[in-house]
């Protein structure tokens, strides 16, 4: 899952592919955001008719056939599985694909105990990265005012970010940026699970809880109340095997 993320510093200039990153050089970025939470307005890269395009949007999927826009606070994630069979989803997937640009996204250590301990993961020397995401456009019948959202595609987690969670975000590799935005042949192999030597993590303050928060401090390491040995992932109803199952079939291929 990924429920919150940061975003600062000048993030378009990690962009390698010179056809991306020529098209939003004179975007001018929002003011550095430490707690990004759902429904906030945050901006995602995508293509339309082969032109690249970034814009601010409502993080919160609403699907076109929704009766209103409160769907979007139970939509911020979408399991990249599942993505050609849901409803919500799967025109989207075939035609609106986008880049969401992160510094960091959080989790939670749970406790065997009952505490929790926010959690900040990021690349190693805080390189800011692109999610992999879908936007819709959703047009109120009532106002026929439109509203633009999007989501992020969560992957199985690899073993750093299993510890705390079964998913993650799928996070972009250079060379896939161009085929996600554009390639729907090619688009499924863009989804994959970041290895986790790639990612960093480290306990951060329990402020990161309040929405209201927002300041360079969130990130700065703490030392938590949780024991490590105490850690327990946060698995959904029903999915205790699959994750299982996938943690185990992780770590062998590492041996390889």
């Amino acid at each position: 899952m990924c429920g919150r993320y940061s975003l600062f510093g000048d993030w378009k200039q990690t962009l390698t592919p010179s056809e991306i990153k020529e098209k939003i050089e004179s975007f001018e970025p929002k003011p550095d955001n430490y707690n990004v939470t759902p429904l906030s307005i945050m901006p995602i890269i995508y293509q339309s008719d082969q032109k690249i395009h970034i814009e601010p949007m409502i993080w919160g999927f609403i699907p076109v056939w929704a009766k209103d826009a409160s769907m979007a606070s139970k939509m911020i994630n979408a399991r990249s599985e599942t993505l050609k069979e849901k409803p919500s989803f799967k025109h989207a997937y075939k035609r609106r694909r986008c880049m969401v640009p992160m510094s960091g996204f959080f989790e939670w250590a749970n406790s065997s105990k009952g505490k929790k301990q926010p959690v900040y993961i990021s690349m190693p020397h805080s390189n800011p990265f692109f999610a992999a995401g879908l936007w819709e456009e959703w047009t109120d019948k009532e106002t026929f005012s439109t509203l633009r959202s999007f989501t992020i595609i969560t992957v199985p987690a690899n073993a750093k970010i299993a510890t705390y969670h079964e998913r993650m975000p799928a996070i972009l590799s250079k060379d896939d940026m161009l085929f996600w935005l554009g390639s729907e042949s090619k688009a499924d192999e863009a989804l994959r699970t970041l290895p986790e030597d790639m990612l960093v993590s480290k306990f951060v303050s329990l402020h990161v809880n309040n929405p209201k928060m927002n300041s360079a401090s969130l990130l700065e390491e703490v030392v938590s109340d949780i024991d490590i040995k105490d850690i327990i992932p946060s698995i959904p109803p029903g999915k205790k095997k699959l994750f299982l199952e996938h943690i185990i079939e992780n770590k062998q291929s590492t041996l390889f």
